[in-house]
């Protein structure tokens, strides 16, 4: 058995019993690059205790306390995110028809992507804003995730090429997206991130840190599809297949669920522990549905067309799911049960929850 004493973003030290000295103590380093270890192996599990340390390193959240933030684009077409500490309106506008996307820093806060009404990049948070001047392609919405040192965003840019930008470095990946869909980014372990997209030819990609992929599957046009950095590695992607239904695949296997989706919509996936995953979507019958390790349901619960859900784990375990509602408000569900919010979202967009 073992303990560790220190942890930082590239090494931990452990004591350890029993192993090699006379006194059954030792103590020892293990390095996150296996090129730099002898016999030890980086940990595929951390235990945290409630109220312990907050991210892991790499940026994937393992037993975090979650800001429960839902970012939106209200009514007006502005930035709105609404958590514990009330709403805050940024007055910030945004392009017609996207969505926001929202991520928890390793050093704690929020910081949130939006395509502006200038159709520009744009992230804000700690009370700041920042003008990236990427121009994004009509209709297409960015994606962040916590990386080391800060985040990273992902976007179709005006030419229809993938981008990324942030911490881990600027980047034209120069392959075409699919008009009217959005890319999807998470951090994996052991570092950087992984993305995942439509071409321009319907096939699912993926591309980053972990390699990149043509997945050959068809995904249906207007849709996007969700990745997820899985607990212990690997990632898994939810998409809408070419005949509307909720297909996943990764790490932790692939599966067609033969559960229809709305048209124009698309699902959203987040880590469980063992390995597993939690995904949501909205039903060709325009409800949420949520299904994965943690069970499937139906929760009856109708959904403005062609809008999408959000999904992120929580601490303790669950999850919690935002969505527009067939009335255009902002709802919540999970372990906690159902919060209808008195916020108007504007028509066929989607909120964000930190992933």
């Amino acid at each position: 058995p073992y303990t560790t004493l220190f942890r930082s973003g590239v090494s931990i030290v452990i004591s350890q019993q029993h192993i090699l000295d006379t006194d059954g103590y030792d103590w020892i380093r293990i390095h996150r690059n296996p090129a730099m270890n002898q016999w030890e192996s980086w940990p595929t599990r951390f235990i945290h205790f409630s109220g312990g340390p907050g991210p892991l390193v790499d940026g994937v959240h393992y037993g975090v306390r979650p800001q429960r933030v839902r970012a939106l684009q209200a009514t007006g077409g502005s930035l709105v995110t609404v958590g514990s500490d009330g709403v805050r309106r940024w007055q910030i506008g945004m392009s017609e028809g996207t969505s926001p996307s929202v991520t928890e820093l390793q050093g704690g806060g929020l910081e949130v992507a939006v395509q502006s009404n200038a159709r520009d990049l744009m992230t804000v948070g700690g009370g700041r804003s920042r003008l990236r001047r990427i121009r994004m392609m009509a209709n297409s919405s960015p994606s962040i995730s916590a990386v080391l040192g800060g985040f990273e965003v992902a976007l179709q840019s005006s030419a229809g090429d993938v981008m990324t930008a942030g911490a881990a470095g600027s980047r034209n990946w120069h392959l075409k997206m699919r008009r009217d869909t959005s890319p999807s980014i998470t951090a994996v372990l052991g570092g950087g991130y992984e993305v995942a997209f439509q071409s321009n030819v319907g096939n699912l990609m993926t591309i980053g840190s972990l390699g990149s992929r043509n997945w050959h599957l068809k995904m249906r046009p207007g849709t996007s599809p969700s990745i997820a950095a899985l607990f212990g590695g690997g990632y898994e992607v939810a998409i809408q297949s070419a005949d509307g239904s909720l297909v996943t695949i990764g790490s932790a296997g692939s599966r067609n669920w033969h559960l229809g989706m709305g048209p124009g919509t698309s699902p959203s996936i987040a880590p469980a522990f063992g390995g597993k995953y939690e995904a949501a979507l909205q039903s060709n019958r325009g409800e949420l549905l949520t299904v994965g390790v943690l069970g499937s349901r139906d929760w009856h619960l109708r959904m403005a067309p062609s809008t999408s859900p959000s999904i992120t784990p929580v601490f303790g375990g669950g999850y919690d799911v935002a969505f527009q509602s067939v009335t255009g408000n902002l709802v919540s569900v999970g372990r906690t049960g159902i919060h209808r919010w008195r916020l108007r979202m504007k028509t066929r967009t989607s909120p964000g929850v930190p992933g």
